[in-house]
């Protein structure tokens, strides 16, 4: 039960930069941070398949948390401009 709730937290953390512009339909910063999710894992898949996976994979691993946070970033301020260029 306890790794259960361990993995709900950590999926929450790491998902929730997709999550919320999902929600608050925020759809440019969505689809920017869902390209930067895809971008990752494809990374991953190519280490894995030229077998650099364990000469790199430790950087790999510790690499996703500063990458969310670039997304993150980054597709919060193309939405911001946006949500300026929007006529109401």
């Amino acid at each position: 039960m306890d790794h259960l709730i361990t993995n709900l937290v950590l999926g929450a953390i790491v998902l929730s930069p997709v999550l919320l512009p999902a929600l608050t339909k925020k759809w440019v910063a969505f689809w920017i941070t869902l390209s930067g999710y895809v971008l990752y894992i494809l990374w991953g898949v190519n280490l894995y398949f030229t077998e650099d996976i364990q000469d790199y994979g430790t950087g790999y691993g510790l690499f996703i948390i500063p990458y969310i946070i670039i997304f993150t970033i980054v597709s919060s301020q193309f939405q911001k401009r946006a949500d300026r260029k929007k006529v109401f």
